[in-house]
């Protein structure tokens, strides 16, 4: 049959199989260029956003951290060690003005002498009352009463609420710069776990979020969350 066509016809049937074969090749090839160049790029945006909401939502903190640097260095805080209910007065103040403005964000309102004795203001009735505690094994007081700077804790159970929550802290110095105790502000973990919500990408993508320590603050698999750290996971 083969020997009855025409040389034309011997030529196309000869040269169609390997025009076939390179065009599949090159379809294959541009194929594979064109998704690597999209996940390529993807990969660098979703980079560029994750890492934008990181850093906002570490300004974010770091503005709320500004709070109780202010009160640490008032006349009452100073005055701690001799006379607690000063700042228990000061507080309950705080406490009325930060939960009307941000109930959703400020749980804890505290302060702590330099023996570690914190006392919390909870609502009560009408009024307010305290919660007298310890935190004098807490690794951020004692960082704190060894010269340390306000810092941002990790996510902790709160002594007070026994809810999972961020705790603010700033050092009280005297005059001579000695760290005297602390105050400290709680953010709630339930509102920090709202803003990864706003990281999902996609219909399967989802957000977390990862403590400095590498603790799960957020994750949609909750047996992770203050419970693992990422380096922890698969």
């Amino acid at each position: 049959m083969f020997r009855r066509l025409s040389f034309r016809n011997k030529l196309l049937f000869l040269i169609m199989p390997i025009l076939a074969t390179g065009l599949l090749s090159l379809g294959f090839s541009a194929y594979s260029y064109i998704t690597r160049i999209i996940e390529e790029d993807l990969t660098i945006s979703m980079l560029a956003t994750t890492g934008k909401s990181a850093e906002t939502i570490n300004v974010w903190l770091k503005t709320l951290l500004l709070e109780p640097e202010t009160i640490a260095s008032t006349p009452a805080a100073k005055a701690i060690n001799d006379d607690f209910s000063r700042i228990d007065r000061y507080n309950i103040n705080r406490h009325r003005v930060l939960h009307k403005r941000h109930p959703e964000i400020f749980q804890d309102i505290y302060a702590a002498n330099r023996h570690g004795e914190y006392h919390t203001i909870r609502p009560e009735g009408d009024g307010y009352s305290t919660f007298i505690g310890d935190i004098a094994n807490r690794d951020y007081f004692i960082a704190l009463m060894a010269g340390g700077a306000p810092r941002i804790t990790p996510p902790l159970i709160s002594r007070t609420t026994g809810l999972p929550t961020i705790f603010l802290v700033a050092p009280i110095h005297d005059d001579e710069g000695r760290p005297q105790g602390m105050i400290g502000a709680g953010v709630s973990l339930d509102y920090v776990q709202k803003i990864a919500a706003s990281l999902k990408n996609s219909q399967t993508g989802y957000g977390i979020i990862v403590a400095r320590d590498g603790t799960f603050v957020s994750h949609p698999n909750t047996d992770l969350v203050m419970k693992k750290k990422i380096t922890e996971t698969e």
